[in-house]
């Protein structure tokens, strides 16, 4: 190990799948196979700040605005908004009431803790949520492009939505867990040497 390099590591976790660093430098951990969430100092090398305990969490948001940590659940089926602060810690202050199956994610619009995305992957579907009125909205299809009315070719069902994260103007980016074939049969081409374009298949 080079001089000025440093290797900081914590033992006690059994299936991690999640992690991510704060403001403050401190880690944020979920340790799946002990069915809880874990803060940790940024050296590793003190105990526990403090654990939550909720089973099947696979992904989590943390706002550091309001200090709130938005848990996606694939085994129960919720998302759960829980207080992370010093003052108040782990009070549920929102959870889900639609019906969702494995969830894999839900993350706050950019700058908007109001406006919750959520990706159901047993559904195949995002689901868009304001978490003040409790009013949901299934999105099952999207459109390739905005300025095409093509139902044809332009507008294709989700396949396995794996992370979805909503930009501060409304778009929202949408990951899927994996490719999948697409045939597109007859196209029409925009090259002027071609009329026609014919492939079997594509994969996104």
């Amino acid at each position: 190990m080079s001089e000025g390099t440093y290797t900081f590591v914590y033992w006690g976790l059994s299936h991690p799948n999640f992690a991510i660093q704060m403001n403050s430098g401190h880690y944020l951990v979920s340790d799946y196979g002990n069915n809880r969430i874990i803060e940790l100092d940024f050296t590793l090398l003190v105990p526990l700040v403090r654990s939550y305990i909720m089973a099947g969490v696979v992904y989590f948001d943390y706002s550091e605005a309001n200090e709130t940590l938005l848990i996606t659940s694939e085994t129960l089926n919720i998302v759960r908004e829980v207080t992370w602060s010093d003052m108040d810690f782990g009070t549920t202050i929102w959870q889900s009431s639609y019906s969702l199956n494995s969830p894999q994610c839900a993350t706050y619009k950019k700058g908007d803790t109001t406006n919750i995305v959520i990706a159901d992957i047993g559904n195949g579907r995002i689901v868009k949520c304001n978490r003040t009125s409790n009013a949901y909205e299934s999105l099952d299809y999207y459109r390739l492009d905005s300025d095409d009315t093509s139902t044809v070719h332009e507008i294709s069902s989700f396949y396995k939505p794996y992370r979805v994260f909503q930009y501060a103007d409304g778009n929202i980016c949408v990951v899927e867990q994996e490719g999948r074939p697409i045939d597109f049969g007859t196209l029409e081409s925009s090259s002027s040497s071609s009329t026609e374009v014919r492939s079997s298949s594509s994969s996104i």
